[in-house]
C-alpha cells in the first residue's frame, strides 16, 4: 500500500507548488486519480490473500501502457532517492489479463527495485515480445541477496537478512502476492540476485491468444559478477 501512496503524496506536494501557475495541474491530478485506484486495488488484494481468494478479470490489457504509467508514477520517488531510470518498453504488448492486477505486480517491482537501491544507483524497466510471449524485466543495482534468500524469497512474509538489517520497510508479502498474480494470468516469475550488485525480475505472459504470433529476437541479460 506504501507504494501508490508515496506517488499519491508526491504528486499533491507538485500540485500545490504549481497551483498558481497550473500548466501541469491536470496532468497531476490524473497521476493522483490513478493511483488512488490503485490503493483501492490493494487493499482488496490483501484481504483477498487473507481469505484465499484470488479473482482475475479476463480482458485484452496493452501492457505497454501498463509498464509506462507504472514508470512514470515511480518517477518522483526514484528522483528523490538519487536513482537513475532507463530502459526501453516496445509499443503494442497485448496480454489477457487484469489490468489493475498487473499494474499492481509492476507497481511492486519497481517499487522493490528503488527501495532497496542505494543513492546513485540504476532501476531499468525493458518490455519486449518473444514468439507468443511478453516479458518484461526490472532491474537495479541495489542490495542483492545470497543464493539461500533468493530460494525464499516468494514465501509470504519473508524477509532477507540485510533488509532486516537495515530497517527498511514491508510485511514480506508484495513478491508472494505478485507471483500468485503472474501465475494466475498464466505467466512466470523469476529472479536473479548478486549480493551488493543487483537483483533482475523476469515476468513472462502469454500473448492475446488472437494475436499473430510472430517470431522475435530475444534479449538476453548480461551476467553480473563472475
Amino acid at each position: 500500500m506504501r507504494t501508490p501512496l508515496t506517488s499519491i503524496i508526491g504528486y499533491v506536494e507538485m500540485a500545490r507548488e504549481e497551483a498558481k501557475e497550473a500548466p501541469g495541474l491536470a496532468t497531476y491530478l490524473a497521476v493522483i486519480q490513478r493511483n488512488s485506484k490503485r490503493l483501492l486495488g490493494l487493499v482488496n488484494d490483501l484481504l483477498d490473500a487473507a481469505s484465499g481468494r484470488l479473482e482475475i478479470r479476463r480482458e485484452r490489457v496493452d501492457l505497454s501502457q501498463v509498464l509506462q504509467r507504472a514508470l512514470e508514477s515511480q518517477q518522483p520517488r526514484a528522483a528523490a532517492a538519487g536513482l537513475t531510470v532507463d530502459g526501453s518498453i516496445d509499443e503494442g504488448l497485448v496480454v489477457e489479463g487484469d489490468e489493475l492486477r498487473l499494474g499492481q505486480v509492476v507497481d511492486n517491482l519497481l517499487s522493490n527495485a528503488i527501495k532497496y537501491t542505494p543513492s546513485g544507483g540504476t532501476v531499468s524497466l525493458n518490455a519486449y515480445r518473444i514468439h507468443d510471449q511478453v516479458v518484461f524485466t526490472v532491474g537495479d543495482t541495489g542490495i542483492g541477496m545470497s543464493p539461500d534468500e533468493l530460494d525464499r524469497l516468494f514465501v509470504r512474509f519473508y524477509r532477507t537478512s540485510s533488509v532486516r538489517k537495515t530497517a527498511i520497510g514491508g510485511a514480506g508479502l508484495g513478491l508472494a502476492i505478485a507471483k500468485e498474480l503472474v501465475e494466475a494470468h498464466g505467466g512466470s516469475i523469476e529472479a536473479r540476485s548478486w549480493p551488493a550488485q543487483g537483483t533482475d525480475m523476469t515476468v513472462t505472459l502469454p500473448v492475446a491468444r488472437n494475436l499473430t504470433r510472430a517470431a522475435h529476437s530475444c534479449r538476453g541479460f548480461a551476467e553480473r559478477g563472475s
